[in-house]
Parts: C-alpha cells; structure tokens; sequence
C-alpha cells in the first residue's frame, strides 16, 4: 500500500473516530485522552485504559510509550515526566496502534513488566508493542504515526490555545518569523 492511500486511509478512519469523541470546549489533553479510551471501549467491548508510566532507566531513552494487550483489556502507556501535551503525542501515536491492529513484538522482559504492570500478572500480558529507535521507520511505526498526526489534527479544535513565553532576546525573531509566516486564525481552530 503506498503512502498516499494510507493517508488517506488514515484521514477516514479518524474522521469515523472522531466523530464519536464527546469533549468540552477547550478540553485538556488528559480529557481527550480519557474521552479516546472512553470511544475505543464502546468499540472494542473492553476496557482501555490510559497509563502514565515512568519508564525504567535503562528503557527511557528508546521508549516514551506502548501499548498492551492484556487478558482483561488494552493498556496504553506513556511517559508521565513530560508535557501534557507530549504525551497526548505519544497517546495518539500508540492509539494509531491499536487501531490498526499491529502485531506486537516482545518488549520487556518479566523484571521489567512487573515494574510497569505490577497489577497483573506477567503472564496475564499477551503482546507488547513499543516504539524503538530502530524500529521507528517501519511500515506500522508509519502508520501509526499518520494515525496520530490525523487523530491530533482532529481533536486540536478542542483544545486549548497554547501560549509561549518569549525571552526577551528572542522578542524580535519571533516578531520577524510570526511576519513572514502569519499567525494562526481563531477561525482555524474551529
């Protein structure tokens, strides 16, 4: 399949997702996220629930999510020591995952799910999908990303407008940059 019919394929299977999401205008990220498992329950018939996670040591610098298929549901885990709005990123892009259904590779080892899923059983864990540095080019690691990139697209009309502190000694190449590419409308929220 090329890539511009799994953009495209993408863009449909978000707009059909989307259009279930039920959220507050301006919603937080953690509400998007929340209000995505609540969709993708109704959907699956199980539960999938959101996990914020802080990743081993020696995993943080490969890992910032996975998803996880357990006896009793989905699981999608992400790093908790960044930004909401990076691990809305990071939420979307293992969404993408589950989504399309990927095969899942083996991640952790017993030590290691027992840190991350210490109430349930490692046994219990059927498959794991993480994203890797090598990995990361992927026929799956695309699609997923193209999912996320939809999915975020979509769900950014209901999110708050972000605002940035400029130092100081940055006022002018921000004043020059937001010349030369505009602003962003209140109109394109919406």
């Amino acid at each position: 399949m090329g890539r511009r019919t799994q953009r495209r394929r993408a863009a449909r299977l978000v707009e059909d997702f989307v259009a279930d999401l039920r959220l507050p205008v301006p919603a937080e990220p953690e509400q998007v996220m929340s209000a995505v498992c609540e969709v993708l329950t109704q959907r699956l018939g199980h539960p999938v629930k959101r996990m914020p996670v802080k990743f081993p040591a020696s995993q943080s610098d490969v890992v910032f999510g996975l998803w996880v298929h357990a006896d009793d549901g989905h699981y999608i885990f992400y790093e908790k020591d960044t930004s909401p709005w990076h691990q809305l990123v990071i939420f979307c892009h293992e969404t993408g995952h589950l989504i399309h259904e990927h095969d899942q590779t083996p991640l952790l080892d017993s030590e290691g799910a027992r840190l991350l899923l210490p109430s349930l059983d490692p046994s219990a864990v059927q498959r794991i999908m993480a994203k890797r540095s090598r990995q990361c080019h992927g026929p799956a690691e695309i699609q997923a990303e193209m999912f996320a990139a939809h999915l975020l697209t979509h769900v950014s009309r209901w999110l708050p407008e972000k605002h940035w502190n400029v130092a100081d000694s940055a006022v002018d190449a921000v004043h020059r940059m937001e010349n030369t590419f505009g602003l962003p409308q209140a109109s394109d929220r919406g």
